[in-house]
C-alpha cells in the first residue's frame, strides 16, 4: 500500500503548486538543510489547504524527481 501511494503520478496542476511553494525562498532553504521533514509537513498541509492530497513523503519524492531531471536536462543543454 505505502509503495502503491508513492506511485501516483503527480499531475501538472500538483507540480505547479508545489512549484509556486518552492518559490518561497524560506521553503526552498529549508528543503536544503539536513532536518527536513517538517518542511515537507507543512507544504503537505499547504497542499491540502489547495486541494491536493499528497503526504510529505510523497513530496518529498516529487522534489527528489524534479531536482533529478532538472540536473539531467541542464547538463544535456550545456553539451550542445
Amino acid at each position: 500500500r505505502r509503495f502503491h501511494q508513492r506511485a501516483l503520478i503527480w499531475d501538472l496542476e500538483e507540480t505547479r503548486a508545489l512549484l509556486d511553494l518552492l518559490k518561497d525562498e524560506r521553503i526552498f532553504k529549508a528543503i536544503e538543510s539536513v532536518r527536513t521533514r517538517e518542511i515537507y509537513h507543512e507544504i503537505a498541509e499547504r497542499l491540502r489547504q489547495a486541494g491536493f492530497n499528497r503526504d510529505w513523503n510523497q513530496i518529498r519524492g516529487r522534489v527528489k524527481n524534479l531536482k533529478f531531471s532538472y540536473k539531467k536536462a541542464r547538463a544535456l543543454h550545456e553539451e550542445h
